[in-house]
């Protein structure tokens, strides 16, 4: 019967992969890929980086912070220029010419004349504020949804933190329960050499080793998804 609960058991995982192919393919947006094979090199290499460090990353590189922060400094601009709405018109002018008699090019002088002329917006005051006041309720709603924007990065990064700090955790956990299962394994061994053991005790023993190697494995895993959701909340991929 366990012979054939494994079966099983390897005929869903081969499915699995099957189907986690076909996912990874569709993700990468290759169509009729040929066959490839997935390298597999589970193993923990501990990421270094504090939750402070993470948080500056997303803040410093995050698509969609940087462009929000360029949309709002837009609105920023967007009002200064529509105040100048309110203020006076400076122009000037100037001519070269002649005077003097037309018909006696001897008594023409020449004559400079200069203007400055300063327009005040009697009329467009109403327009300008109204501009004015749009432009800000702009703003604020973008300064809203800065904020909140800010706070999905936030849980996000503090998330993955998390996840990985507690997949780290596993893993060391689950060293040390692997070795033990190993012992026990050696010692129902010899116990069943030296007469005192049976063969149920070893086949016990290496069922809690398998299934110490799977919560191992299963630690491992969830560690590289915690890293690579770490990286991808800190914007990571906008860096190169």
């Amino acid at each position: 019967m366990n012979l054939s609960n494994a079966k099983i058991n390897l005929l869903k995982a081969e499915n699995a992969l099957r189907i986690a192919k076909i996912t990874l393919t569709n993700a990468m947006g290759i169509i009729n890929a040929a066959e490839y094979e997935i390298k597999d090199e589970l193993a923990y290499r501990p990421y270094e980086v504090s939750l402070e460090e993470a948080l500056q990353n997303a803040y410093k590189n995050r698509p969609d912070l940087l462009s929000t922060l360029k949309k709002k400094e837009g609105l920023e601009k967007t009002i200064d220029l529509n105040k100048k709405g309110y203020l006076p018109v400076l122009s000037g002018s100037a001519a070269y010419g002649y005077y003097g008699d037309t018909g006696n090019d001897l008594v023409m002088d020449k004559e400079w004349s200069v203007g400055v002329t300063l327009t005040f917006p009697l009329f467009t005051g109403l327009s300008t504020k109204y501009q004015v006041d749009e432009a800000k309720a702009n703003l604020d709603v973008f300064k809203a949804n800065e904020d909140l924007l800010m706070q999905k990065v936030y849980l996000q990064v503090e998330s993955a933190y998390l996840s990985l700090k507690e997949a780290a955790e596993r893993i060391s956990a689950g060293k040390i329960i692997v070795k033990q299962a190993e012992e026990t394994v050696e010692l129902a061994k010899g116990r069943y050499s030296a007469g005192v053991g049976s063969s149920i005790e070893i086949t016990d023993a290496m069922i809690t080793l398998n299934n110490a190697k799977m919560t191992y494995i299963t630690a491992l895993s969830d560690y590289s998804v915690a890293q690579a959701n770490l990286e991808k909340a800190m914007g990571a991929g906008a860096q190169k």
